[in-house]
């Protein structure tokens, strides 16, 4: 029963630990040789406060 607790206990703590962030692409930019790109995007993680 402790172990089952225990294991209860630590996917909550791990759950805890995901960023809820999302990213949405804005722009992309290809390298002419077409072996590298730039990608400029947006990153959203909700209201903040303070």
């Amino acid at each position: 029963m402790l172990r089952a607790a225990a294991l209860v206990a630590g996917c909550m703590a791990l759950g805890g630990c995901s960023d809820g962030c999302a990213n949405q692409v804005v722009g992309r930019a290809d390298a002419p040789d077409g072996q590298r790109s730039a990608v400029m995007f947006q990153r959203d993680c909700g209201a903040t406060t303070g």
